[in-house]
């Protein structure tokens, strides 16, 4: 579009796919298209591994099956807020978890479902596994 500024057109592409990373971006959308099922994803490389090639390859991770489903049906406004090695005493504290409080409260009337993934570095990370684990 011309005369478009970059959030503009980021925003409008957002609308049109209903996929975003962005929690303002998501906002947007969720009152630009109030009919359309809202979902916020946080979680970690279960919901955020790359690609094999980054922009190209087979799906990795569960939100791309998800995504590929739902993107650009107009039925659908998601929030991808994963990311890879993220722990859930990290995603349930601090600057995250009021970050997604905050989406949470502005978009509650439009979202309908959460999906959260932790587990896997949280029992066997850096920081937890050398304790359960015997000297040999």
């Amino acid at each position: 579009m011309p005369n478009e500024t970059p959030i503009e057109r980021r925003r409008r592409i957002a609308a049109h796919t209903g996929v975003t990373s962005l929690r303002t971006d998501f906002l947007h959308i969720c009152k630009k298209h109030p009919d359309r099922i809202g979902i916020i994803t946080e979680g970690d490389s279960w919901f955020a591994y790359p690609k094999k090639w980054i922009a190209f390859g087979g799906d990795i991770n569960v939100i791309h099956h998800i995504e590929n489903v739902v993107s650009r049906t107009d039925k659908v406004n998601l929030l991808r807020l994963a990311s890879n090695g993220d722990e859930a005493v990290d995603m349930m504290s601090g600057q995250q978890k009021a970050d997604l409080a905050s989406v949470m409260e502005q978009t509650a009337k439009y979202v309908k479902l959460v999906l959260f993934s932790g587990g896997g570095n949280d029992i066997v990370g850096k920081r937890d596994m050398p304790m359960l684990l015997n000297e040999y």
